[in-house]
């Protein structure tokens, strides 16, 4: 047990070094991207072939509004080296590391390099954002630690442990406790990532689902701090009712498969309790991140949802009841819910006025 937690830590200690590196799709070679249905392209093609750029400069030239893979990579692109998805635009150079955009930028560039270029061409280079970076690993930190207090997941890891020292099973426990986490882990994982390739699929638009993300993050928000003060009172962020006699089924079996089972069906029922959360990071990684570097961040992200669930399921098995602690969950949980509420609002409005 204790290597397992040991190799927890240094997973959560090695992915933010990975993430905040970032390896990017930025390529050695001078590309020029460009769209058949762009004037601005066509001018840039007229002033290539006029004085033979390509060949000379040896220019790799892609295509974007007909090739979904270049547009891809040009979108990767773009975002690894810090540009708003909606400053991306045609004609773009890449050249030399440096990023030119626009029809006159790119010609008056070459003008420059042929020195035919008058005086007083000015070449305006994007701006680059170099904290965006750093405030993606913070949202997602913060998101995922208020995450992973949110009762839903207490409640149903008690009651499990709880059911499994009614039969006398401390040794199973583990073993049994260790699959469910390890499956709720992976269909978070795999659920997010069916979500951001998704995403960034619909990157065309990607502004628009990250407010609409920020407000349904607001609102759940909202939701949550108005439990604080009327606790199951009107609509609540919570496994439906329905569903537990299901949960509490497998529960009672107290097997590994049943442990699968268990982690699969309370991913599911749990999004009502995380799904604000859940998406927010998610839009946010599919606007300001390539698909691997969003890897990263989300395999950061689960590893920090589920540590309070192996540190619940390390001290039951030390010795600690788990009566006691959902006696705690009880105690606590409307003032978990005011933690997560106000999260949540700040990470909406985050997203509104700094992404």
């Amino acid at each position: 047990m204790r290597k397992i937690f040991l190799f927890l830590l240094i997973c959560l200690s090695l992915v933010p070094a990975i993430v905040s590196a970032q390896t990017s799709p930025i390529p050695n070679e001078n590309i020029y991207y460009y769209s058949y249905t762009c004037p601005h392209c066509i001018r840039v093609e007229d002033f290539f072939k006029q004085y033979d750029i390509v060949k000379k400069f040896n220019i790799i030239e892609k295509e974007v509004s007909q090739n979904p893979a270049n547009a891809k990579e040009f979108y990767d692109f773009n975002v690894a080296k810090g540009i708003s998805p909606d400053d991306i635009s045609v004609p773009y150079l890449y050249f030399g590391g440096q990023s030119i955009i626009g029809d006159q930028n790119v010609i008056d560039f070459f003008k420059i390099k042929l020195n035919l270029a008058d005086e007083g061409i000015n070449i305006v280079l994007p701006q680059v954002n170099s904290q965006k970076a750093s405030l993606t690993l913070w949202a997602v930190t913060v998101a995922a630690a208020a995450d992973s207090i949110n009762p839903c997941a207490f409640s149903v890891i008690i009651f499990l442990l709880l059911s499994l020292l009614a039969i006398g099973a401390r040794k199973r426990m583990i073993k049994v406790g260790l699959v469910y986490i390890i499956t709720v882990y992976v269909v978070y994982l795999a659920a997010g990532l069916g979500l951001l390739a998704a995403m960034q699929w619909l990157s065309p638009i990607s502004h628009y689902i990250l407010w609409g993300a920020a407000i349904l993050a607001i609102l759940a928000g909202l939701i949550n701090i108005k439990d604080f003060f009327f606790y199951g009172k009107g609509l609540t962020l919570a496994i439906p009712e329905d569903k537990k006699p299901l949960l509490e089924k497998y529960i009672k079996h107290a097997s590994l498969p049943a442990a699968v089972i268990l982690g699969f069906l309370v991913a599911l029922f749990e999004l009502p309790c995380t799904g604000g959360f859940y998406l927010a990071i998610l839009a946010l990684l599919a606007a300001q991140s390539t698909y691997w570097s969003g890897v990263a961040y989300l395999v950061f992200y689960n590893l920090i949802f589920v540590l309070p669930l192996l540190i619940i399921l390390l001290i039951v098995y030390k010795g600690v009841k788990p009566e006691q602690l959902e006696k705690w969950r009880q105690a606590k949980r409307t003032w978990l819910r005011l933690v997560m509420g106000l999260i949540l609002i700040g990470l909406g409005l985050a997203l509104i006025f700094l992404f």
